[in-house]
């Protein structure tokens, strides 16, 4: 039997096992009573419910055996464990409590042992947490050596079972005990929030996410806590994180603003200087020296790309026309001098900022070497495409600066690795399929540590441990360095 999601199973006791009476007190009878069951679960034979109540109730043939108070409000999750003979409750009141199921060997008499309690609604009363959502558990997983915690607000913290602390080393090389942690926070989720767009900030020590309805926060990426947020209820196109600077982008609709993060005391101040008020906006993108700010929008009259001055604000410079449709997405070249245009129909135009001119990419004698999108027409990745068709489409594309890798989301939700370059069609060498469907966004900290994936379908935004191979990725840069020499 399932122990999650069983709720509503009424019980109306009238006849009571008349050993129940002499294991219980004369002010806890089970004589007409009338609770809720909202989940349960098997533990050695034993089935135990939690109800409405606050109790837990254990049965054994048909019958109530054990009613013990557990929480303040009522229990809506419990799991347990058989082998070990474990279970783990949630209340109302944020408190999570570990039980032992003991069993007198003569009497076989059964009860609960309550092993350890923990909160996460600290220096509050129970009866104000049952209050508040932030401390209502909603369900709890009980691992061999941790426990999940999910409240109703979409948080989810981990505990570890054992009080053990380990033994840390100081600087000057003496042994003590580490600081015991009771709980930490994994995740908090935004409910009924798609990620539009996330970014990774220039030290690479936070995560900035914009969602589509505008809400925007900032959280830690080492404990994914919640820094600072912010709703400015607008519809959002993209986020863009400086990586010289910690200034922070964000692109509506039909608004650009931009807010200087400060790390040291996490605070997010308006820049008035850098605020535009635009027509319909299809993309927006920084240079790689984040010197110009490139802004496609689309108007009654025709689409069109302004180019902005960034250094001290946003200062018009030049506007660039000749768009046969609205502007799919725009990118700089990684030597400042060319920017890519694609439209929605699929026509790829590349300007000379300097001149405005439209350049045949013919024309130019090198490589040119592009930021993010701009990597789809790249011809040193031209094999990649090899891999996708029209059923399932690239939707994200970025790669490792300074590493011969690069990391393609679909529509299937899939991210593959490839080698780069690719233009022979080589395969990708890791998949990962952890989305439910299309990639949305994905982008690789400045450190080149972690990796971040998002889909505005399944809501879910993953972290990733980047590990690289060393001897392969010297191999890669050496095979292509020789390609260049010749």
């Amino acid at each position: 039997m399932q122990n999650q999601g069983r709720f509503g199973l009424a019980l109306v006791c009238d006849e009571i096992d008349p050993a129940l009476g002499k294991q219980v007190k004369s002010d806890e009878e089970l004589e007409n009573i009338y609770v809720t069951f909202l989940t349960m679960g098997w533990l050695k034979n034993t089935l135990v419910a939690s109800g409405d109540d606050g109790f837990l109730y254990l049965w054994e043939n048909e019958r109530i055996i054990r009613r013990l108070f557990a929480h303040e409000g009522s229990i809506f999750s419990i799991d347990t464990n058989s082998k070990v003979g474990l279970i783990v409750s949630g209340g109302m009141e944020g408190n999570v409590i570990l039980w032992r199921l003991l069993v007198e060997q003569r009497s076989n008499i059964k009860s609960l042992d309550k092993l350890k309690t923990i909160t996460i609604a600290k220096h509050m009363d129970p009866q104000q947490a049952v209050l508040n959502p932030e401390c209502n558990i909603q369900t709890v997983c009980l691992g061999y050596n941790r426990i999940i915690i999910g409240t109703r607000t979409g948080t989810i913290y981990e505990t570890p079972i054992s009080d053990e602390q380990k033994v840390v080393k100081t600087a000057q090389g003496s042994q003590v005990l580490a600081e015991k942690v009771d709980i930490k926070r994994i995740i908090r989720c935004i409910d009924h929030e798609n990620p539009r767009s996330i970014a990774i900030d220039m030290r690479s020590t936070r995560i900035f996410i914009l969602t589509q309805k505008g809400f925007f926060s900032c959280w830690s990426l080492q404990t994914f806590d919640v820094i600072f947020s912010k709703n400015y209820f607008k519809n959002a196109r993209s986020l863009i994180a400086f990586k010289h600077t910690n200034k922070v982008m964000l692109v509506f609709e039909n608004e650009i603003f931009v807010v200087d993060s400060n790390p040291n005391y996490n605070t997010f101040d308006e820049l008035p200087a850098y605020t535009l008020k635009l027509n319909q906006i299809s993309d927006a993108k920084l240079n790689f020296n984040e010197k110009i700010l490139g802004v496609a929008t689309t108007s009654a009259a025709a689409p069109e790309v302004t180019l902005y001055d960034a250094e001290n604000g946003f200062t018009k410079m030049k506007t660039l026309y000749g768009f046969k449709s609205s502007i799919k997405y725009i990118d700089f070249s990684t030597d400042n001098y060319y920017l890519q245009c694609e439209d929605n129909l699929g026509e790829v135009i590349l300007f000379e900022i300097e001149t405005q001119r439209i350049i045949n990419s013919d024309a130019i004698d090198f490589e040119l070497e592009w930021i993010g999108e701009g990597l789809r027409s790249y011809s040193q990745l031209k094999g990649v495409h090899y891999w996708y068709s029209a059923s399932n489409k690239i939707t994200q594309i970025t790669k490792v600066h300074g590493r011969p890798i690069v990391a393609v989301g679909d529509e299937l939700g899939t991210i593959r690795l490839y080698n780069y370059p690719n233009i022979t069609g080589e395969g990708y060498y890791q998949c990962y399929s952890d989305h439910l469907f299309s990639i949305t966004s994905c982008s690789f900290s400045p450190d080149r540590m972690y990796f971040l994936s998002s889909s505005e379908v399944d809501r879910c935004i993953f972290k990733w441990k980047v590990i690289y191979n060393a001897d392969k990725i010297k191999r890669l840069i050496a095979e292509h360095q020789g390609l260049g020499a010749v």
